[in-house]
């Protein structure tokens, strides 16, 4: 064990935090903890030496005392890991060239934690991004970190994982721990199943043709998802559309009432209104599909047939969306929305299950599951901190990285008392607001 000094009082010390550390299993529940100890100290100090108590110690813990405890823990991990480094940077000298810290070009920040240099020092990203908090690989607390990021970000798997708390932290051997967190996660390892791996063959000219997002885009249906209609009321079928762009493999979910020719150009309409119009689109043999194409085809027949001015008839003719169909009985054709339509029901089922929602929830979490999609990065990550970010579909969409809003946890609550749930932590804080 590395200390920073060389007294025995040193070596209690880490063997304290060691023995802290490891009664938590949950990084908030930490972090949470040890805001009330500091707390507990200030007060105490306040009551001897100004004989009151410090303002704000019977209210609810705010933002800037959990930053303050989180610094405080991240301290202590590096000090216990990195305490050499922590005692070089201390005295402003570099760190030794057998660290593992010595091409990050570490500095220690105000807060006193040791962050990774680097050269976007004049970049406009947040000072979190450009200089993370280093973490060792394998220290209990930087689990308890990540794995608090793989729930809230519906289960994602290591790169997603990775992507998401670099923005923040640089754990080192990062993509080994990511790996761990996942493998260690029953709920994925129960829901993961092994596919039959087949010969790859020469990808087509629309998925290496440059192009814009969801110019050639492939369609595909699955479900069926449970939609609660009301209150007590039992529940019906839905499904969900996936459309999802062969260049940059964006995706987007449109949920559908039916399997219907009409509700499917119904999502059509909507994906078209939210993503531009597409010069092709693909799918397979679907009935729904193949009557959406006929219709299609019938009412630009129609259009053209009535006698309007020549400037109608040629918009009308660049509305045309070419549809091809994939052969009969070959769904590997459409492997790219079959991928997709995995990796959405990969976040789908571990986050609902079989239990019915309400309709603007679905709505809420296909666009959570959404965002995680185009949040994904097409490329490989690597471990060095001066490289650019990983490019993501959502740069193609919107210029930058999506990211789902962070939710509560009610697994734990039953579907028939959330409402309730929800009132009584409305109480709760009236009462602590009102004590």
């Amino acid at each position: 064990m590395q200390t920073t000094g060389g007294s025995s009082s040193g070596f209690f010390c880490m063997d304290f935090n060691n023995w802290y550390f490891s009664q938590f299993v949950d990084y908030m529940t930490l972090i949470r903890r040890t805001t009330y100890c500091q707390r507990f100290i200030r007060n105490h100090r306040s009551k001897y030496q100004r004989g009151e108590f410090e303002a704000g110690s019977l209210t609810s813990l705010n933002t800037t005392e959990l930053r303050k405890a989180e610094f405080t823990v991240i301290r202590l991990v590096q000090q216990e890991v990195f305490g050499k480094e922590f005692h070089a940077l201390t005295h402003n000298r570099p760190v030794h060239r057998q660290s593992a810290l010595r091409w990050f070009h570490p500095g220690l920040s105000i807060d006193g934690v040791i962050r990774i240099g680097g050269r976007l020092g004049k970049s406009q990203e947040s000072e979190e991004a450009k200089h993370p908090m280093v973490l060792p690989a394998r220290h209990h607390v930087t689990k308890l970190l990540l794995r608090p990021y793989h729930l809230r970000l519906l289960d994602a798997g290591p790169q997603l994982l990775l992507n998401s708390v670099r923005q923040r932290f640089w754990p080192l051997g990062g993509r080994s721990v990511a790996k761990q967190i996942v493998h260690q996660c029953i709920r994925s390892c129960r829901l993961k199943a092994t596919p039959m791996r087949q010969f790859m063959a020469e990808l087509p000219a629309s998925r290496v043709t440059v192009a814009r997002a969801f110019s050639t885009t492939g369609v595909d249906y699955f479900g069926p998802v449970h939609i609660r209609p009301g209150y007590r009321r039992t529940a019906e079928k839905a499904y969900v559309s996936v459309f999802v762009c062969f260049v940059t493999k964006a995706v987007h979910l449109e949920l559908v009432g039916n399997q219907s020719t009409a509700c499917f150009i119904q999502a059509l309409r909507r994906f078209v209104a939210r993503r531009g119009l597409c010069s092709t689109l693909h799918s397979d043999n679907g009935t729904n599909f193949v009557g959406a194409r006929n219709q299609l085809k019938d009412l630009m027949a129609n259009l053209r047939s009535k006698q309007h001015h020549e400037d109608v008839a040629r918009e009308c003719a660049k509305l045309n969306i070419q549809w091809h169909f994939i052969p009969p009985g070959a769904p590997h054709f459409g492997g790219l929305w079959e991928a997709a339509v995995r990796s959405s029901k990969y976040h789908l089922l571990r986050v609902l299950g079989e239990t019915p929602v309400y309709f603007e929830d679905m709505l809420t979490t296909l666009a959570q599951v959404e965002a995680c999609l185009n949040f994904r990065p097409l490329t490989q990550l690597t471990d060095r901190p001066n490289d650019l970010k990983p490019l993501t579909p959502g740069h193609f969409l919107v210029g930058g990285s999506l990211q789902a809003v962070l939710d509560n946890n009610f697994v734990d609550i039953p579907t028939n008392r959330l409402h309730h749930w929800q009132a009584v932590q409305k109480k709760v804080q009236e009462f602590w607001k009102r004590w």
